[in-house]
Formats: structure tokens, C-alpha cells, sequence
């Protein structure tokens, strides 16, 4: 080791040591060098998790050492984070000659996976269609092009096997300098498996522009959720749950509505609904819910309201609030109030949600009210639900729905989704509507629904008791949404 070599490890030791004692949570450093050979510092951070003035404490801080020549901070907006269609592009802004401080692993860990897939494009060339990440799995799927694999219509296996070799040499050789708890798995296929990827590189990104490839490349997940499961815990708060609500957010909804029951006349309904969410301490939140429109010639209002726990990786656990009221022009008018609890369990793709508790009021049933629903995210932009109810005022219902966010660039919270369900008594019901999501950044429908709003807008919810059986009251079943 030279003497520059030798000076430069130990002024990298000494900053390593400020960071590791400071409290400001950045969650990447990096070292390159001037001309002269001084080290010049970056520190990466979330702005959602550090402030500017920690981090320019960090900076007085790194300076005091007196071995940087100087040192740049860069804080980066969730979306701006989440823009990343590759894991190569999120990286991109993280290559330095050395890495001071990697606060979960998962930025060196991305620069690994990249280099692994240079080295395998560079081996392959042609034979290689695309090489991506799981991140649940920790599995690099390397997919070949299989017209070099097939002669006169027979694969040849032999070369499978020697691909398989090469793809673990290239992989151990790409991660040698990674600490040994980060031992990814690969498959080769000749397919881009069902599973929710991302590319590992640029090259990978498909560009067919095909309805099954548009359907498709929904299930590409977005390159921070890769990076997050490349390290062990979340990128800038290291063995902490996230935020029950990542950030104050809203959403709107136009539906229209269609109903019909034994003893009761077609009726037609409009209403307007939507949702404000407020993150409270850490995993706390508080939702208000509010509705109003047109019911069968009727005007109808209402408003709920949500107090929450959650975990955005495990459930979510609340108490629940909604009154509602519907004047009628040629009968009493009704009211309703409800009071309980909800609760929701997250698999992966799956959502499991349950709710119950007492309802009572004026011109209505009383007594107790539950229900259970389950989610499935086809991808992460589609939901398709079934679920059933039990109350006094309808008895029991089923119901089932889907919901879809098509990623408009220009609309990127816009959503459409529709419902169905049936009832005792013939009673059935249809719903479609619009549905549009604010908040800070752009998320695919599934992160919305766990790091946004809870699912369910309980004054709709309420003004389905606005139907009762064999009466002149009917309104539309709005299923939980």
C-alpha cells in the first residue's frame, strides 16, 4: 500500500467513525477524490426522514475532521426515489470510488446486482433477453433468448447446464465483496416468470407495446420496492416499521349507482365521496370519510371517520365512527349511526379485512353489523375483492369488485373501479364510478391502499342501510372502497 493509499484508508476510517456516532439518519455516504487526492464527501438522505438542517449538522461535522476537501448533500422527494425504472437508474446517483456508509446494505447490494448483470450481458451478449430482481425471494432471474438454446426444434440441455455454471460464477464473483448474509438465488428461464420483478439493468426494460405486455409490465415493481428488499430493512430507517401514513393524502370519488329489490321500484343513484388521511404519531393515523348526492329522488349525506395502527408490512387495527342521514320527500326521513372496529392482515398480493360493531338510529334497524372481504392484487394496479355482510337492515349480501389504476402519466392518481352485489329479498346492485388518489408521490394502486387511505369510506359504507326490504326507500349497496 502506497503512502496516498495509506492516507486516504485512514482519513475514510475517521469519517466512517464520525457517521457511524452521528445522529442524522442519511442513508448512503460516498468518497471520491479531488485532482489533488483530498477526499470530497456526498451524503445521500430522504427528505422524508432527515431535514436540511441535520443534514448540514452532518456536514459541519464530517468537515471538523478535517480530512474532506468538501462535502455535498443531496435529499431526494419519496417520488423523485421512486422514478426509477431499473435498478441500474436508482443506483445511478450512488457510484462512488468508496462507500462510507451504506445504512441497510441495500445501495451496495444494487451496485453488486448491476455489476453482475454487466458482466453477464458482457459474457452472453445476444443470449441474454433480460436479467431481473425479486426482491421477497432474493432471486436474480436471468431469461434467455431461446433461439440460441433450440436447434432443429430440440433444446439443447448441455448449454443450459454450462449457463447455469457461468451464472453462478458471474453472480459470486459480482457480490465477493459483499458481507455473507446477501447470498442471492438465480433461475434461468426462457420466460419473464408471473412474479413481481424489476430490471436489474436498463437493457431489460421491455418496450413491446402490446395489450398482454401493457397488462404485464404492471406487475414490474418499482425499483425502490427492490431496493428496500435488498436491504434489511427500510432504506433510510433501518429496523423500523414504516409510518402507518407515509404522508397527508386524499382521494375523490364520482359513482353511480343502480338498485332493485323485491316490493321496491328501480331506483337510480349519484353520489360524491372522499377521503382525507392524516399520519399521526409513527404508526398511528386518522382517516375522514364524508359522502353526499342523490339517492332515488332523495338527497343522502354522511360522514366517518378512522382512528388506526398500522404496520404497512404486517395489518392494520382501528376503531370507526360514521353518522348518516337521508331526507325523503314522501316519508320519514332516516339516520344512522355506527360505532366499531376494523381490521386488515397483508400477504403479499393478499388482503384480508374485517369490520363490525353496533349500528342504530331513526327509521332504520338496530343492531349488530360485520363484514369480511378478500383483496387480490392481480398486480400491483388492479385489485379484484369478494366479500360478504351481515346486517339488520339488508341481512346477508355478497359482493364482488375490482379496481384499476391504469399509471396515466399525466393522471397518475386516477383510478376506475366498479361493484356488484346481491342480496335477500332479489335485491341487487350495480356501482361504477372514478376514483382519483392525492398525496405527495406517485404509487402503484396496492401501496396506496397500505401506506395512503385505508380501503374503506365509511359514510358510504352507513348509507347502505338506506335500503331497507319491501319499503319505498331504496339505495344503491356501495361496497367498501
Amino acid at each position: 500500500m502506497d503512502k496516498t493509499t495509506d492516507q486516504l484508508s485512514t482519513a475514510a476510517s475517521r469519517m466512517e467513525a464520525t457517521l457511524r456516532n452521528s445522529s442524522t439518519r442519511a442513508f448512503y455516504v460516498g468518497s471520491d477524490r479531488t485532482k489533488s487526492g483530498k477526499p470530497v464527501i456526498t451524503v445521500h438522505g430522504a427528505r422524508s426522514v432527515v431535514s436540511r438542517a441535520e443534514m448540514n449538522a452532518l456536514r459541519g461535522e464530517l468537515l471538523q475532521t478535517g480530512e474532506a476537501a468538501h462535502v455535498k448533500l443531496r435529499r431526494y422527494s419519496d417520488r423523485g426515489l421512486q422514478r426509477a425504472g431499473s435498478i441500474e437508474a436508482f443506483v445511478k446517483a450512488f457510484k462512488h470510488e468508496r462507500s462510507l456508509l451504506d445504512q441497510t446494505g441495500a445501495v451496495d447490494r444494487g451496485l453488486a446486482l448491476v455489476d453482475f448483470a454487466r458482466r453477464m450481458r458482457g459474457e452472453l451478449g445476444e443470449k441474454l433477453a433480460g436479467i431481473y430482481w425479486n426482491s421477497r425471494w432474493r432471486t436474480a432471474y436471468v431469461v434467455l433468448a431461446h433461439k440460441h438454446f433450440i436447434r432443429d426444434g430440440m433444446l439443447r440441455e448441455a448449454e443450459l447446464g454450462d449457463m447455469e455454471s457461468l451464472t453462478l460464477r458471474t453472480l459470486h464473483a459480482a457480490t465477493a465483496g459483499l458481507a455473507d448474509d446477501f447470498k442471492p438465488a438465480i433461475r434461468l428461464s426462457f420466460e419473464i416468470p408471473a412474479v413481481p420483478l424489476v430490471a436489474i439493468d436498463a437493457r431489460s426494460m421491455r418496450s413491446s407495446r402490446s395489450i398482454f405486455s401493457m397488462l404485464r409490465s404492471n406487475m414490474m415493481m418499482p425499483a425502490l420496492g427492490a431496493m428496500i428488499g435488498l436491504g434489511s430493512a427500510g432504506m433510510a430507517a433501518a429496523d423500523e416499521p414504516a409510518p402507518a401514513v407515509s404522508g397527508i393524502n386524499g382521494k375523490i370519488a364520482i359513482i353511480g349507482g343502480y338498485s332493485d329489490a323485491d316490493g321496491q321500484d328501480e331506483q337510480h343513484s349519484g353520489l360524491l365521496a372522499g377521503s382525507l388521511t392524516i399520519p399521526g404519531d409513527t404508526q398511528f393515523g386518522v382517516q375522514v370519510d364524508g359522502a353526499i348526492g342523490r339517492d332515488g329522488g332523495s338527497d343522502v349525506a354522511g360522514i366517518g371517520g378512522h382512528f388506526f395502527w398500522r404496520d404497512p408490512s404486517k395489518a392494520l387495527l382501528g376503531l370507526t365512527l360514521a353518522h348518516v342521514e337521508k331526507k325523503n320527500d314522501n316519508a320519514q326521513d332516516q339516520a344512522l349511526t355506527r360505532t366499531g372496529a376494523e381490521g386488515e392482515i397483508y400477504f403479499d398480493q393478499f388482503t384480508i379485512s374485517a369490520r363490525g360493531g353496533y349500528q342504530f338510529g331513526s327509521q332504520v334497524d338496530d343492531g349488530i353489523y360485520s363484514g369480511v372481504d378478500l383483496a387480490w392484487y392481480a398486480t400491483d394496479n388492479l385489485r379484484l375483492v369478494i366479500g360478504g355482510a351481515n346486517d339488520p337492515q339488508l341481512d346477508t349480501t355478497g359482493h364482488v369488485g375490482a379496481e384499476f389504476q391504469p399509471g396515466i402519466a399525466a393522471l397518475p392518481g386516477l383510478s376506475v373501479f366498479a361493484d356488484a352485489a346481491v342480496g335477500d329479498d332479489s335485491y341487487v346492485n350495480a356501482s361504477i364510478g372514478l376514483r382519483y388518489y392525492f398525496g405527495a408521490s406517485e404509487k402503484s394502486l396496492k401501496l396506496r391502499h397500505r401506506l395512503d387511505d385505508p380501503v374503506d369510506n365509511l359514510a358510504l359504507q352507513g348509507l347502505t342501510n338506506f335500503t331497507p326490504k319491501k319499503t319505498d326507500y331504496t339505495a344503491p349497496y356501495i361496497p367498501p372502497s
